[in-house]
Protein backbone atom coordinates (compact mmCIF):
# COMPACT_ATOMS: atom_id res chain seq x y z
CA UNK A 1 0.00 0.00 0.00
CA UNK A 2 0.73 3.50 -0.64
CA UNK A 3 0.08 4.99 2.43
CA UNK A 4 -0.71 3.71 6.48
CA UNK A 5 -4.64 2.61 6.97
CA UNK A 6 -5.50 4.82 9.62
CA UNK A 7 -8.94 4.22 10.29
CA UNK A 8 -11.53 6.94 11.42
CA UNK A 9 -11.59 7.72 15.60
CA UNK A 10 -13.89 5.85 17.46
CA UNK A 11 -17.73 6.49 17.03
CA UNK A 12 -17.14 6.51 13.07
CA UNK A 13 -19.46 5.36 11.05
CA UNK A 14 -19.68 2.39 9.06
CA UNK A 15 -19.76 4.38 5.51
CA UNK A 16 -16.82 7.19 6.99
CA UNK A 17 -14.49 3.39 7.11
CA UNK A 18 -15.46 2.38 3.82
CA UNK A 19 -14.89 5.69 1.97
CA UNK A 20 -11.29 5.90 4.05
CA UNK A 21 -10.83 2.49 2.59
CA UNK A 22 -11.67 3.16 -0.89
CA UNK A 23 -9.45 6.25 -0.68
CA UNK A 24 -6.14 4.28 -0.43
CA UNK A 25 -7.14 1.26 -2.43
CA UNK A 26 -7.69 4.05 -5.53
CA UNK A 27 -4.01 5.73 -4.39
CA UNK A 28 -2.26 2.51 -5.00
CA UNK A 29 -3.74 2.03 -8.27
CA UNK A 30 -2.64 5.59 -9.28
CA UNK A 31 0.56 4.65 -7.66
CA UNK A 32 0.98 1.37 -9.78
CA UNK A 33 -0.32 3.32 -13.38
CA UNK A 34 2.52 5.91 -12.61
CA UNK A 35 5.24 3.44 -11.95
CA UNK A 36 4.30 1.45 -15.11
CA UNK A 37 4.44 5.02 -17.33
CA UNK A 38 8.36 5.20 -15.68
CA UNK A 39 9.22 2.18 -16.30
CA UNK A 40 8.04 2.51 -20.41
CA UNK A 41 9.96 5.63 -20.59
CA UNK A 42 13.11 4.21 -19.19
CA UNK A 43 12.87 1.07 -21.24
CA UNK A 44 12.47 3.72 -24.49
CA UNK A 45 15.40 5.85 -23.50
CA UNK A 46 17.59 2.71 -22.67
CA UNK A 47 16.74 1.63 -26.72
CA UNK A 48 17.04 5.24 -27.93
CA UNK A 49 21.02 4.95 -26.40
CA UNK A 50 21.59 1.98 -27.43
CA UNK A 51 20.94 3.50 -31.13
CA UNK A 52 22.91 6.13 -30.72
CA UNK A 53 25.64 3.99 -29.39
CA UNK A 54 25.20 1.67 -32.79
CA UNK A 55 25.30 5.05 -34.81
CA UNK A 56 28.37 6.45 -33.28
CA UNK A 57 29.95 2.99 -33.99
CA UNK A 58 29.43 3.47 -37.81
CA UNK A 59 30.34 6.89 -37.59
CA UNK A 60 33.61 6.14 -35.75
CA UNK A 61 34.10 3.05 -38.80
CA UNK A 62 33.35 5.69 -41.38
CA UNK A 63 35.73 7.90 -40.62
CA UNK A 64 38.46 5.68 -39.71
CA UNK A 65 37.81 3.54 -43.26
CA UNK A 66 37.92 7.12 -45.34
CA UNK A 67 40.22 9.67 -43.87
CA UNK A 68 43.76 8.96 -42.80
CA UNK A 69 45.08 11.27 -40.68
CA UNK A 70 48.93 12.35 -41.74
CA UNK A 71 51.57 12.10 -39.45
CA UNK A 72 54.37 13.49 -41.27
CA UNK A 73 54.90 14.50 -45.17
CA UNK A 74 54.55 12.44 -47.92
CA UNK A 75 55.28 11.99 -51.37
CA UNK A 76 53.10 10.02 -54.09
CA UNK A 77 54.13 9.75 -57.60
CA UNK A 78 52.75 9.58 -61.13
CA UNK A 79 54.68 8.08 -64.09
CA UNK A 80 53.76 7.70 -67.71
CA UNK A 81 54.59 3.80 -67.13
CA UNK A 82 52.78 3.76 -63.65
CA UNK A 83 49.09 2.46 -62.94
CA UNK A 84 46.60 4.24 -61.21
CA UNK A 85 45.56 0.57 -59.29
CA UNK A 86 49.08 1.33 -57.49
CA UNK A 87 49.32 2.49 -53.81
CA UNK A 88 51.32 6.03 -55.60
CA UNK A 89 54.09 5.60 -52.58
CA UNK A 90 56.96 4.77 -54.74
CA UNK A 91 58.83 5.69 -57.47
CA UNK A 92 58.60 2.86 -59.64
CA UNK A 93 55.67 1.43 -62.48
CA UNK A 94 54.55 -0.84 -60.02
CA UNK A 95 53.89 1.49 -56.90
CA UNK A 96 53.59 5.12 -59.46
CA UNK A 97 50.12 6.17 -60.65
CA UNK A 98 49.53 6.50 -64.04
CA UNK A 99 47.31 9.98 -63.77
CA UNK A 100 47.37 13.80 -62.06
CA UNK A 101 44.08 12.84 -61.57
CA UNK A 102 44.61 9.95 -59.41
CA UNK A 103 46.98 11.66 -57.41
CA UNK A 104 44.45 14.20 -56.50
CA UNK A 105 41.54 12.12 -55.77
CA UNK A 106 44.04 9.99 -53.24
CA UNK A 107 45.46 13.07 -51.23
CA UNK A 108 41.40 14.75 -51.35
CA UNK A 109 40.95 11.94 -48.97
CA UNK A 110 43.56 12.91 -46.66
CA UNK A 111 43.60 14.82 -43.25
CA UNK A 112 47.16 16.55 -43.14
CA UNK A 113 47.06 17.34 -39.97
CA UNK A 114 48.98 20.39 -41.51
CA UNK A 115 52.01 18.93 -43.19
CA UNK A 116 53.16 19.11 -46.86
CA UNK A 117 52.27 16.63 -49.36
CA UNK A 118 54.13 16.08 -52.75
CA UNK A 119 52.57 14.55 -55.69
CA UNK A 120 56.25 14.10 -57.94
CA UNK A 121 55.53 13.60 -61.64
CA UNK A 122 57.81 11.93 -63.95
CA UNK A 123 59.07 13.09 -67.25
CA UNK A 124 55.85 12.18 -69.97
CA UNK A 125 53.31 13.28 -71.60
CA UNK A 126 50.02 13.35 -70.32
CA UNK A 127 46.66 13.71 -71.75
CA UNK A 128 44.75 15.27 -69.00
CA UNK A 129 45.28 17.19 -65.74
CA UNK A 130 43.70 17.55 -62.91
CA UNK A 131 39.68 18.47 -62.44
CA UNK A 132 39.85 19.38 -58.25
CA UNK A 133 35.54 18.95 -57.18
CA UNK A 134 36.76 17.69 -53.66
CA UNK A 135 39.73 18.89 -51.66
CA UNK A 136 41.75 17.44 -48.37
CA UNK A 137 41.15 18.69 -45.29
CA UNK A 138 43.27 19.52 -42.41
CA UNK A 139 45.48 22.75 -43.78
CA UNK A 140 48.93 22.01 -44.57
CA UNK A 141 50.08 22.49 -48.47
CA UNK A 142 50.22 20.39 -51.82
CA UNK A 143 53.68 20.70 -54.11
CA UNK A 144 52.45 19.53 -57.70
CA UNK A 145 56.18 19.40 -58.83
CA UNK A 146 57.40 17.92 -62.33
CA UNK A 147 60.64 18.89 -64.16
CA UNK A 148 61.44 22.72 -62.70
CA UNK A 149 64.83 22.23 -64.46
CA UNK A 150 63.34 21.50 -68.02
CA UNK A 151 59.82 21.89 -67.60
CA UNK A 152 59.65 20.89 -71.60
CA UNK A 153 60.02 17.03 -70.66
CA UNK A 154 57.12 16.67 -68.60
CA UNK A 155 54.09 17.80 -70.73
CA UNK A 156 50.13 17.85 -69.85
CA UNK A 157 48.44 18.00 -73.12
CA UNK A 158 44.89 18.56 -72.19
CA UNK A 159 42.07 18.34 -74.40
CA UNK A 160 40.28 20.10 -71.26
CA UNK A 161 41.85 22.55 -68.64
CA UNK A 162 44.82 21.44 -67.50
CA UNK A 163 44.58 22.67 -64.14
CA UNK A 164 40.83 23.45 -62.90
CA UNK A 165 40.12 24.50 -59.23
CA UNK A 166 36.63 23.87 -57.78
CA UNK A 167 36.53 22.95 -54.26
CA UNK A 168 37.44 25.17 -51.20
CA UNK A 169 41.51 24.85 -50.58
CA UNK A 170 42.68 24.45 -46.95
CA UNK A 171 45.67 25.24 -47.90
CA UNK A 172 48.64 26.66 -50.58
CA UNK A 173 48.99 24.01 -54.06
CA UNK A 174 51.97 25.00 -55.62
CA UNK A 175 52.33 24.07 -59.26
CA UNK A 176 55.87 23.94 -60.63
CA UNK A 177 58.08 22.51 -63.95
CA UNK A 178 55.38 21.51 -66.28
CA UNK A 179 54.96 22.70 -70.20
CA UNK A 180 51.03 22.80 -70.80
CA UNK A 181 48.36 23.36 -73.27
CA UNK A 182 44.92 22.79 -73.74
CA UNK A 183 42.43 22.10 -77.15
CA UNK A 184 39.86 23.17 -75.29
CA UNK A 185 40.39 24.77 -71.82
CA UNK A 186 42.63 26.69 -69.78
CA UNK A 187 45.88 26.33 -68.35
CA UNK A 188 44.98 27.34 -65.01
CA UNK A 189 41.67 28.24 -63.92
CA UNK A 190 40.96 28.72 -60.00
CA UNK A 191 37.13 29.07 -59.31
CA UNK A 192 36.56 28.83 -55.58
CA UNK A 193 38.43 30.38 -52.59
CA UNK A 194 42.28 29.53 -51.59
CA UNK A 195 45.31 30.31 -53.31
CA UNK A 196 47.28 28.49 -56.35
CA UNK A 197 50.90 29.43 -57.00
CA UNK A 198 52.98 28.66 -60.58
CA UNK A 199 56.64 28.64 -61.35
CA UNK A 200 59.26 27.34 -63.85
CA UNK A 201 56.18 26.24 -66.01
CA UNK A 202 56.23 26.54 -69.82
CA UNK A 203 52.55 27.91 -71.08
CA UNK A 204 51.58 26.71 -74.64
CA UNK A 205 48.55 27.38 -76.93
CA UNK A 206 45.30 26.85 -74.72
CA UNK A 207 41.87 27.37 -76.10
CA UNK A 208 41.30 30.11 -73.41
CA UNK A 209 43.32 31.43 -70.74
CA UNK A 210 46.54 31.03 -69.45
CA UNK A 211 45.95 32.11 -66.21
CA UNK A 212 42.45 32.86 -64.81
CA UNK A 213 40.75 33.38 -61.45
CA UNK A 214 36.44 33.35 -61.38
CA UNK A 215 35.49 33.85 -57.40
CA UNK A 216 35.59 35.27 -54.49
CA UNK A 217 38.52 34.25 -52.62
CA UNK A 218 40.43 33.04 -55.69
CA UNK A 219 43.66 34.02 -55.57
CA UNK A 220 46.45 32.73 -58.42
CA UNK A 221 50.09 33.83 -58.19
CA UNK A 222 52.86 33.23 -60.18
CA UNK A 223 56.73 33.76 -60.50
CA UNK A 224 59.38 32.85 -62.91
CA UNK A 225 57.82 31.43 -65.93
CA UNK A 226 57.81 31.24 -70.02
CA UNK A 227 54.87 31.68 -72.52
CA UNK A 228 55.52 29.95 -75.48
CA UNK A 229 51.64 30.12 -77.26
CA UNK A 230 48.67 31.91 -77.67
CA UNK A 231 45.89 31.77 -75.30
CA UNK A 232 42.52 32.30 -77.25
CA UNK A 233 41.06 34.61 -74.78
CA UNK A 234 43.30 36.37 -72.51
CA UNK A 235 47.38 35.53 -71.18
CA UNK A 236 45.50 36.59 -67.18
CA UNK A 237 42.17 36.66 -66.38
CA UNK A 238 40.51 37.60 -63.64
CA UNK A 239 36.55 38.11 -62.90
CA UNK A 240 34.11 38.09 -59.56
CA UNK A 241 36.23 39.41 -57.20
CA UNK A 242 39.31 37.16 -57.75
CA UNK A 243 43.06 38.20 -57.87
CA UNK A 244 45.91 37.17 -60.08
CA UNK A 245 48.89 38.29 -58.22
CA UNK A 246 52.46 38.48 -60.25
CA UNK A 247 54.84 40.04 -57.97
CA UNK A 248 58.65 40.00 -59.09
CA UNK A 249 59.75 37.53 -61.40
CA UNK A 250 60.36 37.58 -64.94
CA UNK A 251 57.90 36.52 -67.65
CA UNK A 252 59.59 35.24 -70.80
CA UNK A 253 57.50 35.36 -74.43
CA UNK A 254 59.00 33.16 -76.89
CA UNK A 255 57.60 32.49 -80.30
CA UNK A 256 55.44 35.96 -80.28
CA UNK A 257 52.33 33.95 -78.68
CA UNK A 258 48.68 36.46 -79.97
CA UNK A 259 46.51 37.48 -77.60
CA UNK A 260 42.59 36.36 -78.23
CA UNK A 261 41.01 39.06 -76.70
CA UNK A 262 43.88 40.80 -74.74
CA UNK A 263 47.00 40.16 -72.86
CA UNK A 264 44.99 41.07 -69.60
CA UNK A 265 41.48 40.82 -69.11
CA UNK A 266 39.76 41.95 -65.90
CA UNK A 267 36.15 41.97 -65.40
CA UNK A 268 32.83 41.85 -63.08
CA UNK A 269 35.58 43.49 -60.08
CA UNK A 270 38.18 40.85 -60.70
CA UNK A 271 41.47 42.46 -59.85
CA UNK A 272 44.92 41.72 -62.02
CA UNK A 273 48.43 42.79 -60.14
CA UNK A 274 51.40 42.98 -62.27
CA UNK A 275 53.79 44.37 -59.89
CA UNK A 276 57.70 44.71 -60.68
CA UNK A 277 57.49 41.67 -62.87
CA UNK A 278 60.16 42.33 -65.70
CA UNK A 279 58.87 40.75 -69.31
CA UNK A 280 61.14 39.40 -71.80
CA UNK A 281 60.17 39.19 -75.32
CA UNK A 282 56.99 40.57 -77.54
CA UNK A 283 53.47 39.99 -78.28
CA UNK A 284 51.10 40.93 -80.85
CA UNK A 285 47.34 42.05 -79.86
CA UNK A 286 45.23 44.29 -77.37
CA UNK A 287 47.39 44.37 -74.56
CA UNK A 288 44.80 44.88 -71.60
CA UNK A 289 41.29 45.44 -71.15
CA UNK A 290 39.50 46.64 -68.04
CA UNK A 291 35.49 46.93 -67.70
CA UNK A 292 32.79 46.69 -65.46
CA UNK A 293 34.70 47.27 -62.59
CA UNK A 294 37.85 45.32 -63.17
CA UNK A 295 41.23 46.62 -62.28
CA UNK A 296 44.74 45.98 -63.51
CA UNK A 297 47.28 47.38 -61.65
CA UNK A 298 51.07 47.57 -62.56
CA UNK A 299 52.68 49.81 -60.07
CA UNK A 300 52.91 52.61 -62.66
CA UNK A 301 54.26 50.57 -65.49
CA UNK A 302 52.49 53.07 -68.50
CA UNK A 303 50.23 52.03 -70.78
CA UNK A 304 52.85 49.67 -72.96
CA UNK A 305 54.18 47.97 -69.84
CA UNK A 306 52.10 44.81 -70.64
CA UNK A 307 53.11 42.98 -74.08
CA UNK A 308 51.49 44.07 -77.20
CA UNK A 309 50.99 45.76 -80.13
CA UNK A 310 47.71 47.78 -80.13
CA UNK A 311 46.70 49.52 -77.22
CA UNK A 312 44.34 48.27 -74.15
CA UNK A 313 41.62 50.13 -72.70
CA UNK A 314 39.28 50.68 -69.46
CA UNK A 315 35.94 51.39 -69.40
CA UNK A 316 34.95 53.16 -66.13
CA UNK A 317 34.01 51.75 -63.43
CA UNK A 318 37.05 49.22 -64.43
CA UNK A 319 40.76 50.85 -64.41
CA UNK A 320 44.12 50.30 -65.42
CA UNK A 321 47.12 51.78 -63.19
Amino acid sequence: MSDILVLPTAGASPRDVANRINQLIGAERTGSTDLTALTTRVTTAEADITALQAADGVLTAAIATKVEALTANRTYYVRGDGSDSNTGLANTSGGAFLTLQKAWDTIAGLYFSGFTVTIQVADATYTAGINATTAWSGGGALNITGNTGTPANCIVNATTNAFRFQAPLPGTVNIRGFTITSSAGSAFLHETQGKVTHSSNVLGAVAAYHCAVRAPGARLESGTYTISGSPSIAGWHASKLGVVYQSGGTITLTGTPAWGVAGAQAIRNGLIFLDTVTFSGAATGVRYTATLGGGIDTLGGGASFIPGNSAGSATSPGWYN
